[in-house]
């Protein structure tokens, strides 16, 4: 373990700067000193980190003291069981829901004996059906409860969680500087530190990026980015006197798609199209696409300054979260980081790859794309990788996994059939129950799902009183 002083710089001024900045501070020892230079001017940009987190998010954020007392306290964050599609090519609608690993029945996976009996996916996945009705709890420990199954998230405002992360830097041992990264200072060695605007030269160990699509520091070290295609996005605000749904709504049109978030006394709506549409608000072009190479010398970028996802799955927060976790377990312990330079842009490829396969299934489809918009998403997510995915499930209902992938199978099942997609063939070894005992079984399923999901409470009641449980005892 290293344990001569370790200085690391983290220049940016938004989302992903405050939540790397606190992640280096609450997980490395003492002798790891963060500065934490406010540059850039990403804040616009923190747009596409959207406003759904997946379930991996719990433990992330509880380390960064973002526990449920203090995110629905202090903040509008509300619940989310996933995401609500409608009028998706096609005109198809699903929940794409959040979900513990489907049961076997009989040993063989579930989609075997739905293909078997030609019958929908959705009315077995109880959190799809609990945030169609609007109800919520958290799952049970008893795996006899149909809801034990269920997964959530959360919906939730970057400008909210910004400010609770800022409010803790600024009573932390984190050195803050109020002046802007001016230009990188680089060694015979190709080492750099920061110059801020003020003259002020800071040495430093590691440079960490957060200056989203700007990449202020990366860009100097020769970082390059590969954009895919442009989007326009814009956002508002309407008040809410109750809460809504526990899911986010995304509905498809011509140029594009709209997402509505519910939060606490709040729906934040998100415009993302085509840059030459119709516009009837204000907002900001952006560049879809990642950097070729996230670190290198003695800078790595985090967030959108390595990559840029238009927020139409929880894909942006996933990569995040990532990237801050790769970097954690990749901080160098010694003065030679090619190890875990290597390491980091290995992983770092992979998981904007396979990132991408998962929102561009999204846009595959046999229908004809309705304008420029549809037709170039559809072309930029064309790869053989997808090709493959989709070709196996469509033959067999086999999924095909690569290493390490942020959507797990129980999303991209939920995917396929949302898109309409059906096994031509099952698994034969689904034979060893017969035809009538594996409907019977399924019914089981569904009806104990029927049954349970009406006794929920709905989600603004749920959150209400789960706020004066924390408030009578003082949580946050």
């Amino acid at each position: 373990m290293r344990t001569e002083r370790f200085d690391i710089v983290v220049c940016g001024d938004g989302f992903a700067a405050a939540m790397t900045a606190m992640s280096l501070l609450r997980e490395l020892p003492s002798n790891y000193a963060i500065h934490f230079v406010r540059s850039g001017n990403s804040t616009e940009a923190d747009i596409l980190y959207g406003s759904v987190t997946a379930p991996s998010a719990y433990d992330f954020l509880r380390k960064l003291g973002l526990d449920e007392p203090a995110l629905f306290t202090r903040s509008g964050t509300s619940f989310c069981y996933g995401t609500w599609y409608q009028n998706w090519l096609g005109g198809r609608s699903w929940m794409q829901g959040y979900a513990q690993p489907f049961q076997n029945i009989a040993g063989v996976p579930l989609v075997h004996h739905l293909t078997r009996a030609e019958l929908p996916l959705e009315p077995v996945l109880v959190s799809a059906q609990a945030a169609l009705k609007g109800r919520f709890a958290h799952p049970p420990e008893d795996p006899n409860v149909p809801l034990s199954r269920a997964e959530y998230g959360y919906q939730f405002s970057v400008a909210d969680w910004t400010r609770l992360l800022e409010a803790e830097i600024a009573k932390s041992s984190i050195t803050t500087y109020g002046t802007p990264l001016a230009r990188i200072d680089f060694d015979d060695f190709g080492h750099g530190a920061v110059r801020l605007e003020s003259g002020e030269v800071l040495k430093t160990d590691l440079i960490v990026d957060c200056t989203g699509p700007e990449r202020r520091a990366l860009s100097e070290f020769g970082g390059k980015f590969v954009e895919n295609r442009s989007v326009f996005s814009s956002s508002t605000r309407a008040a809410a006197p109750e809460l809504g749904w526990p899911h986010r709504i995304v509905e498809a049109d011509p140029f594009g798609w709209t997402s509505k978030t519910h939060l606490q006394q709040a729906i934040d709506t998100v415009r993302v199209q085509s840059i030459d549409a119709p516009r009837n608000m204000p907002g900001i072009e952006f560049a879809l696409g990642s950097v070729d190479v996230a670190w290198i010398g003695n800078c790595v970028a985090i967030g959108q300054a390595a990559c840029a996802l238009e927020p139409l799955t929880p894909a942006p927060m996933i990569l995040l979260q990532r990237d801050i976790e790769r970097l954690l377990e990749l901080i160098p312990l010694s003065d030679d980081s090619n190890a875990e330079r290597r390491e980091f842009n290995r992983r770092f490829k992979d998981d904007v790859d396979h990132a991408a396969l998962f929102q561009g299934a999204f846009y595959c489809s046999e229908q004809e794309p309705r304008s420029d918009f549809w037709r170039l998403a559809a072309t930029t997510a064309q790869s053989p990788k997808l090709k493959r995915k989709v070709a196996q499930f469509e033959n067999r209902g086999v999924l095909v996994r690569f290493d390490l992938e942020p959507f797990n199978d129980e999303d991209w099942t939920i995917l396929h059939f949302g898109l309409g997609r059906r096994p031509r063939h099952y698994d034969l070894q689904a034979q060893q129950l017969s035809e009538a005992q594996a409907r019977t079984e399924l019914a089981r399923m569904r009806q104990a799902i029927e049954q349970m999901v009406p006794r929920m409470p709905p989600h603004h009641l749920y959150v209400a009183n789960m706020k004066k449980y924390f408030e009578k005892r003082n949580y946050a």
